[in-house]
């Protein structure tokens, strides 16, 4: 059967944020051409990757979670939905600095934490998702390890500022302990 997994497990914390250094920012603003140039192609080979690798997740997309994955391949509603959330990426890329920027980085996802906690997202699918994105980056942008440390210290900042937002969520709501079965 499936655990249950919760938002922050006890061994679970929210990352620290990690101060972005200009070489991140330089590697990150080079490398990001093709998801911004073709989000949807990037979208869909990442997003496929994921449910591929933990089709468990693919239960919590309302859209996608009755459709056999092979199915999902190349159809205009799934590639919409990839490029939608390159295109949240993106526009995180476009405000990156050196620095501390995660006020900037908060009008971006909290949105993204709010809409994650009604459906019930477990902090573990997004890391998950980490796992598969940098790792699709680093294929499909041919990343050096330097980039790819650079992508870590992103990924880092969006986990640090979502998983704040879950919890603050979570505690307006009065729920201190929000689990879901997978």
């Amino acid at each position: 059967m499936g655990m249950i997994v919760s938002f922050l497990q006890p061994k679970d914390k929210v990352p620290d944020f990690i101060e972005f250094t200009a070489e991140d920012v330089t590697n990150i603003k080079r490398t990001w051409v093709l998801p911004h140039e073709h989000p949807m192609d990037v979208g869909e080979k990442i997003l496929y990757k994921y449910f591929e690798t933990f089709p468990v997740y693919q239960e919590f997309f309302e859209h996608f979670k009755n459709y056999p994955l092979l199915t999902l391949k190349g159809a205009p509603g799934f590639r919409t939905h990839a490029g939608r959330m390159i295109r949240v990426f993106d526009s995180n890329v476009d405000v990156l600095a050196e620095g501390n920027i995660e006020t900037e980085m908060e009008k971006i996802w909290l949105p993204i934490a709010r809409s994650h906690y009604r459906r019930e997202i477990p902090q573990k699918a997004f890391r998950d998702f980490r796992t598969i994105a940098v790792e699709g980056l680093q294929e499909l942008c041919n990343l050096t390890e330097a980039e790819c440390k650079s992508y870590k210290v992103f990924f880092n900042n969006v986990h640090h500022v979502v998983f704040e937002g879950l919890e603050a969520v979570a505690k307006l709501e009065g729920h201190h302990h929000h689990a879901h079965n997978i």
